[in-house]
């Protein structure tokens, strides 16, 4: 601690009580001619590769020098400590390091004599008590937190360090292999068009502190957002190879690892996110063209007292514009173990999504609520079991919502049934497969009132404990329509349908306990091309409709095995085949 202490009074020894960081005036008070010369050819490679070619520094006071030479100081604080007689235009500066005895954060200084710049502790730095001159740092654009000071000391907030490193005149800012701890971060719009990238996952900001209000690590804020946002953030923003971390944190309130709230234009590469007592990731209010390139959710919301849910993400979006968010691969698991756990969390808006992986969450993979438009072209989720007791499906929705269109969906061993709709929406389905599923592959128990469709291209049912299909909407309105429907190893019923539209084009049973097709209601209309159906044990029919059945059409049934009849017909105004 005392060494962490050391560091923070040497770092802000360095720097004028600014209450904001701005950049710089003067970018420099050589000519580019004059700091080749003075470098010689080495150096100009160097600078060559500190600047590009064309970037070296132009003279901002076209002040002719008679000589240039270099002196190499220690660290920052051995360079504001220089002699007046050594702050002189013709001489360049290189130190070696931030820190004394360091050998990361230095680089290649000069001196402005006018320059009346704020000191921002990585590229401008004033000396302490003299108003005019400044030394300024010559880069490419391109720094690292290391240059703004930044430790990775356990438990040093580097928050102030980093934000001036995202307000500097820096277009880019790598955060280098390590851990860098610090309190919420709410990047506001002077650090638009900026660049904050690591290395890959060994680049890690880590959330500390005892947070008693809802916060985020990485935060692109709205005035007055539930996250304390208390600026506008940046735009034009992007994020790349980076890590959030939040469970050094302590508190028990909502933490989430990057909130984006009512951004424009923020672009992420890859990005871990885990250990937040919320979600990895939240993208929320108003935010457009927010594009999403590969991200890790996992281990969030599993804090002892989380009580709200914890996801891989969240969308949380009132923007009409579609689509605002857009997600090319996520791979969620581990969120919310204990805690109604899911890999994606879809409450408002409009998004597509390339691919999305969800396994081994607490009770989902993914959940629906009010979202208005959601398109995944690939689905998969697995073993989102994980909290005891609650038997949510694979993907289940809570609340009325308008389209969701996945191309292909793969469930493996949900909490309880592979799809559950159980509010008003539509949903739309390429290719289904579902297997292990302890409840049913799709549950659809509408309550009174809401209209729901259901339109799947071919749907695989394999080794269902109960029923294979379950539509119960006596008193509701439930459109269902498959091309083609294939199930293997079912312990119950294969299709319950008591809905008010039912197709398929061709259904197949391998191995059924129970009745294949089990028509209880149609108040619409009921129709199947073909039903075919194998039985090596099962006595029973192929299809049975009941009493309260109107107009059921099923225009060829075939039967092989120990099945004892083809059809059992107890409706009202039903089609059979004449091989029934």
């Amino acid at each position: 601690m005392e060494e962490q202490a050391k560091q923070n009074q040497e770092w802000r020894q360095t720097r004028e009580q600014e209450s904001k960081p701005a950049p710089p005036q003067a970018a420099s008070g050589l000519s580019r001619r004059k700091l080749l010369a003075a470098m010689g050819m080495a150096g100009a490679g160097a600078a060559g590769l500190l600047y590009g070619v064309d970037r070296l520094p132009v003279t901002a006071k076209s002040k002719e020098v008679e000589e240039c030479k270099t002196i190499c100081v220690g660290s920052i604080a051995a360079l504001l400590t220089l002699p007046e007689a050594k702050r002189n235009e013709a001489i360049l500066y290189q130190i070696t390091g931030y820190y004394a005895g360091s050998t990361v954060g230095g680089g290649l200084f000069h001196w402005d004599a006018v320059s009346t710049a704020a000191d921002d502790g990585g590229t401008v730095f004033a000396v302490p008590g003299v108003l005019s001159g400044r030394f300024l740092r010559i880069h490419s654009g391109t720094l690292t937190l290391w240059d703004f000071g930044c430790v990775t000391a356990a438990s040093f907030d580097n928050r102030e360090r980093i934000l001036a490193a995202l307000y500097s005149n820096a277009d880019t800012i790598i955060v280098p292999a390590g851990q860098f701890d610090s309190s919420p971060i709410q990047i506001g719009q002077a650090a638009s068009g900026k660049r904050l990238a690591g290395v890959g996952f060994a680049s890690c900001l880590s959330l500390i502190g005892h947070m008693t209000s809802s916060a985020g690590l990485l935060h692109f804020p709205r005035v007055g957002d539930p996250y304390g946002g208390a600026m506008t953030g940046a735009a034009n923003f992007s994020i790349d190879r980076l890590r959030l971390r939040g469970d050094q944190a302590t508190g028990t309130v909502s933490t989430t690892g990057l909130v984006i709230y009512t951004a424009t234009h923020i672009e992420v590469g890859t990005l871990w996110s885990h250990g937040f007592y919320k979600s990895g990731m939240l993208i929320a209010g108003l935010p457009q063209h927010v594009r999403i390139s590969t991200y890790y959710g996992y281990d969030n919301g599993n804090h002892p007292t989380s009580s709200t849910g914890g996801q891989g993400f969240a969308i949380v979006s009132d923007t009409n514009d579609y689509p605002a968010v857009h997600v090319e691969y996520a791979e969620c698991w581990g969120n919310g173990l204990s805690n109604y756990g899911q890999g994606l969390d879809m409450v408002r808006g409009n998004a597509t999504i390339g691919t999305l992986l969800a396994y081994d969450n607490g009770s989902s993979g993914m959940k629906i609520v009010n979202a208005q438009n959601l398109k995944i072209g690939t689905l998969i989720a697995s073993r989102n079991n994980k909290h005891a007791g609650k038997t949510f499906g694979a993907l289940y929705t809570n609340g009325d919502f308008g389209e969701l269109s996945i191309g292909t969906f793969d469930v493996d061993q949900p909490a309880g049934s592979g799809l559950v709709i159980v509010n008003s929406g539509s949903v739309s389905i390429g290719s289904f497969r579902a297997k292990n599923c302890p409840s049913s592959a799709i549950t659809c128990p509408l309550p009174a009132g809401k209209t729901a469709t259901v339109l799947i291209g071919e749907l695989e049912i394999d080794s269902i404990s109960l029923t294979g299909l379950l539509l119960s909407a006596p008193s509701s309105t439930l459109h269902f329509s498959a091309n083609k429907i294939t199930m293997r190893n079912i312990g119950g019923a294969g299709i319950i349908a008591n809905c008010h539209h039912f197709y398929a084009g061709e259904i197949n049973a391998y191995q059924p306990q129970a009745t294949p097709v089990l028509v209880t209601g149609s108040y619409g209309n009921f129709f199947v091309s073909s039903v075919t159906s194998l039985a090596d044990t099962f006595i029973g029919t192929v299809v049975s409709i009941s009493a309260s059945v109107s107009r059921a059409t099923i225009l060829s049934i075939r039967k092989f095995g120990t099945h004892s009849s083809a059809i059992v017909d107890n409706g009202i105004d039903t089609y059979a085949p004449n091989n029934a």
